[in-house]
């Protein structure tokens, strides 16, 4: 009886002593999760802060000059970086319908790397066609590319975090007139005129026109698009010009001060005679006039060009 008694005791201890020790791997464990969590959120929280960006995607300005425009791209760029650990950048800048580096690239190129230098001095700048020994991974890049139209030149520039990120910092496009040495003549190809041409063969025959002077790349030339917006039949019957006036409209509407005008007439059978003529805009002069012969087929059209 008494071994019993002292074995039942024994159990109950046991027990009780299973018992005390499972409450406490209860209370402890919920303590190792919520550290676990607290690990977890603190290393996802770091890992996030490498590869969020900040976009500045409605910054677009204007500027007076080369000078003032790369300034506001760096002072732009400058807030963008206030989040990011940004210690080298790489500046690239590329004409963007050529995708080349060419004379202009290389102007902005200078400008830029001043402005940089002047607005964001903690941050190493590399220029890009001049690493001879090859990009960081870990510089951001800044990818500028250029456009001219008319007489302004518009610049896109945008920041890329580096490799391990990729993400885009900073997105900025400010525009500003060109100075006189760096302006091309900006020409207004005009449409086809003939009594002799369906309204089809007179488009087709004038896009084709003006393609192949495109293709010498002696003219900045006004798009079809915005050609297409200066007819010179309809502001004929809405403002009743004649002549030169009209084309000085014209030349008002396009901002251009140079057009090109095309007559295509038919003289005999099978014999037609194209001419056109390069005119000044600014005094009315006649600079160059061309007249050709044609035999009337589409399919000769642009070797007579």
């Amino acid at each position: 009886m008494k071994t019993t008694t002292q074995f039942i005791g024994l159990t109950l201890v046991t027990i009780l002593l299973i018992s005390m020790f499972s409450c406490s791997s209860s209370q402890n464990t919920p303590s190792k999760n919520k550290s676990a969590t607290l690990t977890n959120e603190t290393s996802s929280s770091s890992s996030q802060k490498k590869v969020n960006v900040t976009v500045e995607t409605d910054l677009k300005t204007t500027a007076k000059s080369i000078g003032e425009a790369s300034t506001k791209i760096a002072k732009s760029f400058k807030l963008s970086f206030e989040d990011q650990e940004v210690t080298q950048m790489v500046l690239s800048v590329k004409n963007e319908s050529s995708s080349k580096h060419d004379e202009d690239a290389k102007w902005i190129e200078g400008e830029l790397y001043y402005a940089f230098e002047q607005n964001i001095p903690d941050i190493q700048i590399l220029v890009l066609s001049e690493a001879i020994a090859g990009i960081p991974s870990s510089a951001a890049n800044i990818n500028v590319t250029y456009k001219i139209e008319a007489q302004e030149m518009i610049l896109s520039a945008q920041a890329i975090g580096d490799k391990m990120s990729g993400g885009i910092l900073a997105l900025v496009e400010t525009r500003f007139e060109l100075p006189k040495s760096h302006r091309r003549t900006l020409v207004a190809v005009l449409n086809i005129t003939s009594d002799d041409l369906k309204p089809q063969q007179s488009k087709a025959y004038s896009d084709l026109f003006r393609s192949e002077i495109n293709s010498y790349k002696a003219f900045d030339l006004v798009s079809n698009t915005k050609i297409a917006t200066a007819d010179l039949s309809s502001i004929q019957q809405t403002t009743g010009c004649k002549g030169e006036q009209c084309l000085s409209i014209i030349g008002e509407k396009l901002e251009v001060d140079r057009i090109i005008t095309t007559t295509y007439s038919k003289v005999d059978e099978n014999v037609f005679f194209i001419t056109a003529n390069l005119i000044n805009l600014q005094n009315g002069s006649l600079l160059i006039s061309q007249t050709e012969e044609h035999d009337g087929q589409s399919t000769t059209f642009k070797k007579l060009l």
